[in-house]
């Protein structure tokens, strides 16, 4: 592990409701997130399964210009929806069949979809997103065939105005090849 790439997050699995998540995620140990969460698009996933002995890397000791740590605190787990950015009538089978050939039909779903959006567009502020929609700004993941795993806003960290999106196919995320994930950095 180079020992430039900061630890972002540890999420504890066991943690983690069971049957809240649209994608696989280890029911027992760790999952630590290693990456450099301001400009680069480059980091790690690793799963630590439990009982894994571990040693903790102190960064001010390393190098003198890391980042400023944080004391340790808990995360905690708390379902919610997402969607896509651009969610239309014609995206959702069932809409299309729904709404065929009935305008006010077409109408009343076309409204709803508004006014989902409207509801999850709503910030309740900034929290690390496992699965879901990406809440990307410029470059959806699911636009480039790609599921997401982890959202890391760079403000739950360190305060800033970019989000670190680590994503790739269900089978490399259900299968742990977390070697293959993708990080990207919008901002």
């Amino acid at each position: 592990m180079p020992a430039y790439v900061p630890h972002v997050v540890t999420v504890d699995c066991a943690a983690i409701p069971t049957g809240v998540l649209d994608i696989e995620f280890p029911a027992d140990g760790h999952v630590a997130i290693l990456a450099e969460v301001t400009d680069q698009d480059e980091g790690f996933v690793i799963h630590l399964p439990a009982g894994t002995e571990t040693v903790e890397r102190h960064p001010r000791e390393a190098e003198p210009n890391a980042l400023k740590s944080h004391e340790s605190f808990p995360l905690y787990a708390e379902a919610g929806m997402t969607m896509p950015g651009a969610l239309r009538r014609l995206h959702v089978v069932e809409a299309v069949d729904y709404t065929e050939e009935n305008a006010e039909r077409a109408r009343l779903v076309d409204s709803l979809i508004h006014e989902m959006g409207a509801i999850l567009a709503v910030r309740w502020g900034y929290g690390i997103q496992l699965g879901g929609f990406a809440p990307a700004w410029h470059d959806p993941l699911e636009d480039r065939g790609n599921t997401l795993f982890v959202s890391i806003p760079e403000s739950a960290v360190f305060g800033g105005e970019c989000i670190t999106l680590v994503s790739g196919s269900r089978e490399q995320i259900a299968e742990r090849r977390y070697n293959e994930l993708e990080f990207d950095v919008e901002s």
